[in-house]
């Protein structure tokens, strides 16, 4: 998984902005089957059952899982509030990680139920993707993958904080250019897992076996170099130091500017529960601040 933070990988950052989310929200099934079609070009049959499978997962998501995310980012903005401690942001951090395992947990079974039921033109298909993927990650091996890295970093956190002053920019500029360089390293891993898929579809694998695949990749990292894991490891922890320093040398604008996206969020995702869970948590809320009263 790439570095996390609080700050920018919380589950709902698509949303931002748009006055439309619970409408967009709704359309997720329908999306990811279109998405899922013309990746394979599925048939009417297939389209129908993926559309199935992912109003479960959707109804699912939205009564169990939109209420974890509201309580993280609730969570997120008690802990901004006053300063982030280390524990405090490890326990911000533990829960994303816990919401993005339980997410893919959750959908790789009707993902495997569409993939085990692939015809032989689908199959070439997929290979062809997948090697076409494969093929824009060997160009980009030679890219500038540090200045990227800084350009994309220093952009994410002003969306949250605002304009950074110059010192804490130099700062952030001198935290990455100590952490290891990873990009290469991981784009080789994804190109042979990419050939390692193709090899494992072609043995018409059943649904539970492409689960379990799709799980050693995905959440457990399978075939990963042990460098670039024990790499990635001490990077998110550079991260977190960095953060929580930069969250020390905040100005109050930057910490208000956080705290109302943190709010608009949570509001959001709020607004787009299923009815009745959006109450009990109101109730809930409006029962708590009484009894603070």
């Amino acid at each position: 998984m790439r570095k996390s933070s609080w700050l920018l990988l919380l589950p709902l950052l698509l949303l931002s902005g748009c006055s439309l989310a619970g409408f967009a929200y709704d359309l997720l099934p329908r999306l990811a089957v279109r998405q899922a079609d013309s990746y394979l070009q599925l048939s009417k049959r297939q389209e129908a059952r993926a559309l199935e499978l992912f109003r479960e997962r959707h109804a699912l998501h939205a009564r169990d899982e939109l209420p974890r995310y509201y309580a993280l980012l609730r969570k997120a903005e008690r802990a901004a509030s006053d300063g982030i401690t280390r524990e405090e942001i490890d326990a911000v951090l533990d829960e994303v990680e816990f919401l993005y395992k339980l997410a893919i947990e959750r959908t790789l079974p009707a993902v495997a139920e569409i993939l085990a039921g692939l015809d032989d033109a689908q199959l070439d298909l997929l290979e062809k993707r997948l090697r076409a993927d494969a093929e824009k990650d060997r160009k980009r091996l030679d890219e500038d993958h540090r200045a990227r890295r800084m350009e994309k970093t220093l952009e994410e956190i002003e969306e949250w904080t605002g304009k950074l002053e110059e010192p804490q920019r130099a700062m952030i500029i001198v935290a990455l250019e100590e952490m290891h360089e990873t990009r290469p390293m991981f784009l080789e891993w994804r190109i042979d897992n990419s050939e390692r898929f193709i090899e494992f579809m072609r043995r018409r694998p059943k649904p539970v076996e492409i689960e379990k695949m799709l799980a050693g990749y995905w959440l457990e990292r399978a075939n990963m170099p042990e460098e670039l894991y024990a790499k990635l490891q001490d990077n998110a922890n550079r991260y977190r130091e960095m953060l929580i320093a930069l969250d020390g040398n905040a100005t109050e604008a930057q910490r208000r500017h956080a705290l109302e996206k943190l709010s608009s969020f949570a509001d959001i995702v709020l607004d787009i529960m299923p009815r009745e869970t959006r109450a009990a948590i109101i109730e809930d809320r409006e029962g708590t601040g009484k009894a603070r009263e």
